[in-house]
């Protein structure tokens, strides 16, 4: 078997996330995420994070693969 396109490890793929209230942008990888959940309606994964700026919290997603 050989590898034809090399995909990334859960821990190193890239998240990002929009602080509502401030308009911060914030990018993680997925090792360092806490809070992943699966949203039971539509199987969509997010993290819950707190900002930085203004310290309220706000919603990481996978980062789209173009």
């Amino acid at each position: 078997m050989k590898c034809i396109k090399r995909g990334n490890p859960p821990q190193n793929r890239t998240w990002m996330g929009h602080c509502l209230h401030c308009g911060s942008i914030f990018e993680a990888f997925e090792g360092e995420l806490e809070n992943i959940v699966t949203d039971p309606l539509d199987h969509a994964r997010m993290a819950k994070s707190k900002c930085e700026i203004c310290e309220r919290e706000f919603w990481l997603f996978p980062k789209k693969i173009k």
